[in-house]
């Protein structure tokens, strides 16, 4: 009598740790709602629409820093910065990237990253002027912006804000899009931190 329990236990202990066995493995995972989603800055850039960011000049040139900020501060692959850099483009108007071979762009852009990486360089903050400071302009038949945009850029304990002038043009189905930008004249200046 005492065997025979003896084996009835065994048979359902083992049957309960077969049970668990497939209940581990046949498991689905963790459940929708205890999902954690880790996208990157740099994927939400990428996933971006470009027709959502490129309705308004500010909203162009906003995007526009935001891969920058990607560019210079993540960290990114060699296929991310081609990833970045081809989704830049489609903020850049059609005449700059005719004149901007994306082959030649790419590389010069993964010359710039490494540059800046290795000078520990990084885009601080960024700020764009309110919608209010945007100029508009007409000329040939075509509508015009100029947006300001002020970085502050960081190289081991020294700051720079760098002003940019962006020029943009809206194309024919009506986004912005970047046609070129230039040091404005507010220009560059260099604030030393000193920690003593």
């Amino acid at each position: 009598m005492k065997q025979f329990r003896k084996i009835v236990v065994i048979v359902i202990l083992a049957g309960l740790a077969l049970g668990y066995y497939f209940y581990l493995s046949n498991r689905t995972g963790v459940s929708e709602a205890d999902k954690v989603v880790n996208t990157t800055k740099i994927d939400k850039i990428l996933d971006k629409d470009i027709s959502s960011v490129t309705n308004t000049p500010k909203s162009a040139v906003k995007f526009y820093s935001e891969i920058l900020e990607c560019l210079y501060n993540e960290s990114p692959s060699d296929e991310q910065i081609t990833q970045l850099g081809t989704k830049a483009r489609t903020v850049l108007d059609e005449e700059l990237n005719n004149n901007n071979p994306t082959e030649s762009y790419l590389i010069e852009l993964n010359k710039d990253v490494l540059e800046y990486s290795k000078a520990n360089r990084i885009i601080m903050s960024y700020t764009v002027d309110s919608t209010d400071n945007v100029q508009y302009y007409k000329q040939d038949n075509k509508e015009y912006a100029v947006v300001n945009a002020t970085y502050t850029l960081r190289e081991t304990d020294t700051f720079t804000k760098v002003n940019e002038e962006y020029i943009l043009r809206k194309d024919e189905e009506g986004y912005w899009k970047i046609l070129g930008w230039r040091v404005s004249s507010n220009g560059i200046s260099d604030d030393k931190n000193d920690n003593e």
